[in-house]
């Protein structure tokens, strides 16, 4: 999240949106639209969305950590979760990768 200011003088908060494959082909159009007038409604600010399609998501960091917390989250052994990620980084040419999980 970064703040940035705008021409009359309003700071504004950027927030980006991280969705998995396939997804953004349903958020186009009237879902976009939708989205962003509950938003404006909750915030009572205009808001702009900018949609931004990530080309290897199995190379994204914060994409690989939400499978790994969700697969945690589903009682999946830890070790082999991150062994999962680590595996399937370096299969879509990552050079390196480190994954490191903390109970708490």
């Amino acid at each position: 999240m970064s703040k940035t200011t705008r021409a009359c003088g309003e700071q504004a908060e950027d927030r980006h949106l991280h969705l998995a494959p396939g997804h953004h082909h349903r958020a186009q159009g009237t879902e976009v639209d939708k989205l962003k007038q509950e938003i404006q409604k909750k915030t009572n600010r205009e808001v702009f969305i900018n949609i931004q399609e990530i080309q290897k998501p199995e190379l994204d960091a914060q994409l690989i950590s939400e499978s790994v917390a969700m697969q945690l989250e589903k009682r999946v052994a830890f070790r082999r979760a991150m062994r999962k990620a680590v595996e399937s980084a370096l299969r879509f040419g990552a050079r390196g990768i480190k994954v490191r999980v903390s109970a708490g």
